[in-house]
């Protein structure tokens, strides 16, 4: 079994991928955040490791944004983010606990500065699902979760943090590393959960997939359209996952 980073933008299938993988072989992180009607089969994510590692670097780029939120929030691809010993030391006491999976969409943000400190055959599996579906599925979090109550999002917004996110991925952090694109569709539709098995020499719970859980609504699929810049990269995240061209 391979050490791995799940990677992608929250409420693109990244709980999916994790959850396939989660046969209690993987060491997942401490304070695992429980299931919520959004996420009523789990997160597979550890709070300690969402909030005391990648939100406290990104706090370090810009303070004041509330606990929780960065998954939601917009980075720059060219913002540099650094980190302190302090950090780097959580870090490597997370990753001696190996084999691990950890999973966060913040990491889309600070995978670079975790990298130094993998073990060696760390993998890495970035998730994406139609921007679109994935701005909206955002939006209805964002409407019903508690902590979201006081942040300012929309669609819009949506669409904008999904082109963030995957900018990272493909101009920060892919040139680095074993990288396996999966999408969403392939996931719970196709072979992607034996792809995922394969690249990672891992067992996966092939039941875990429910395709009564896939609320992607059709009437969204053509809204990003419009943006040359969200189409060219939700191409190029297709293509790398040999779903396109």
């Amino acid at each position: 079994m391979h050490n791995c980073i799940i990677i992608g933008s929250g409420r693109s299938g990244t709980s999916l991928a994790a959850g396939l993988l989660y046969t209690g072989k993987y060491y997942i992180g401490e304070n695992v955040i429980p299931p919520s009607p959004a996420n009523p089969k789990g997160f597979f994510e550890s709070d300690y490791i969402n909030t005391e590692i990648n939100e406290a670097i990104l706090n370090r780029w810009r303070g004041g944004v509330r606990k929780g939120h960065w998954w939601l929030t917009r980075v720059p691809h060219d913002t540099s983010l650094t980190s302190t010993l302090p950090i780097r030391r959580k870090m490597r006491v997370e990753i001696a606990k190996a084999p691990y999976c950890f999973k966060d969409p913040r990491f889309c943000y600070t995978a670079h500065l975790w990298k130094p400190y993998l073990q060696s055959d760390t993998k890495f599996v970035c998730i994406f699902r139609n921007p679109a579906a994935t701005a909206h599925s955002m939006y209805k979090e964002y409407k019903v979760a508690k902590y979201l109550a006081k942040m300012d999002f929309n669609p819009l917004k949506g669409f904008r943090v999904w082109e963030a996110m995957y900018n990272w991925i493909l101009s920060v952090h892919d040139p680095a590393g074993e990288w396996l694109y999966l999408d969403f569709d392939d996931l719970v539709y196709g072979g992607g959960a034996e792809k995922l098995s394969r690249y990672l020499k891992a067992p996966i719970r092939k039941s875990f997939i429910d395709r009564k859980l896939d609320r992607s609504s059709k009437k969204y699929m053509d809204e990003m359209s419009w943006d040359p810049k969200i189409r060219e990269i939700y191409n190029e995240l297709l293509y790398r996952a040999g779903c396109y061209g």
